[in-house]
Order: C-alpha cells, then sequence, then structure tokens
C-alpha cells in the first residue's frame, strides 16, 4: 500500500529519493564549505602550485569566453559560425567556463 497516489507513474520511493537527493547534496556542501585545505596546512609546496596553475586556468577559461562571445556577436541569429574557437568545439562557451571552473577549484585548493 502507497501513502501517496502514483503521479505520472512515480512511486512513493521516488518521490522520497528526490527530496533525500536534495538534503544530501545541501549538507555535503555545507560541509565541504566549512573545511580547510589540507595543503596549505601542510604542504606549502604543493598550495603554491595548485594556487599558481588554478590561476593559469581561470585565466585561461575567462579570456576563451571572452574570445568566443566577441567572435560570435552579431553573427549568432544568421548564420552557423564554424571558424574560430567554434571550429574546435560547438559549445566553446561551455568548454570555457569548465576550464575557469577547474582553476577556480584548483585555486582555492578546495571542491567547492
Amino acid at each position: 500500500m502507497t501513502l501517496l497516489p502514483k503521479a505520472a507513474g512515480k512511486t512513493w520511493w521516488e518521490h522520497q529519493r528526490t527530496g533525500l537527493s536534495k538534503l544530501v547534496a545541501v549538507l555535503a556542501f555545507i560541509l565541504l564549505a566549512l573545511t580547510q585545505s589540507h595543503w596549505e596546512l601542510q604542504h606549502e609546496n604543493v598550495a603554491t602550485f595548485l594556487f599558481s596553475t588554478g590561476l593559469g586556468l581561470a585565466a585561461i577559461g575567462a579570456t576563451g569566453r571572452i574570445w568566443c562571445s566577441f567572435f560570435i556577436s552579431g553573427r549568432k541569429d544568421g548564420e552557423l559560425v564554424t571558424e574560430g574557437p567554434y571550429s574546435i568545439s560547438r559549445n566553446t562557451l561551455c568548454v570555457f567556463s569548465s576550464i575557469g571552473l577547474v582553476g577556480v577549484g584548483l585555486s582555492t585548493e578546495t571542491l567547492t
């Protein structure tokens, strides 16, 4: 016997699983946000390397996003752009955003 009527084919457990997943994600985010980097405390050279590498990747991500935005500006509605950064990937803004995100993660030495 289910406690909730089936809505759009979902069982009671499927409804509960979604809420539980959100709760676990919020708790994990809070836990990770409040932790300190192990590298910074015990390995200063590694911390410096991670910060420098992260800063470089963040700069590449920001520069790449600017390049893509300037390259496609005014042309995205009229034609299919296949030159420049768009000859490498169709989702160049996402690629450079991902590179920048990894860079920020490395420079702060945290997962969040």
